[in-house]
């Protein structure tokens, strides 16, 4: 929850709302001097429609800085980590 607080408070949170609020995007940009993308939820039923690749899409065209780096965890047993540029 104290992330989450941070990154609005920070302006690193982007939102999407269809009525309410249907999923949110957390960033940072000091991972190396690079953006990096810390977690991203969208409601279980809205799950599957895309949300998450616009919310992505979306922060690649405003991202401050050049390349754009995420995490992401598949259950506890495997992680990777992904680098987007801009072009």
């Amino acid at each position: 929850m104290e992330e989450i607080e941070r990154a609005i408070k920070e302006k690193g949170c982007l939102i999407i709302k269809e009525g309410k609020t249907t999923g949110f995007l957390l960033f940072n940009t000091q991972f190396f001097e690079n953006s990096f993308v810390s977690l991203i939820i969208i409601a279980p039923e809205e799950r599957r429609k895309g949300y998450a690749s616009s919310l992505l899409n979306y922060f690649e065209e405003i991202s401050p800085t050049k390349k754009i780096f995420s995490s992401t965890n598949r259950g506890s047993t495997s992680e990777a980590v992904t680098t987007r540029n801009k072009e």
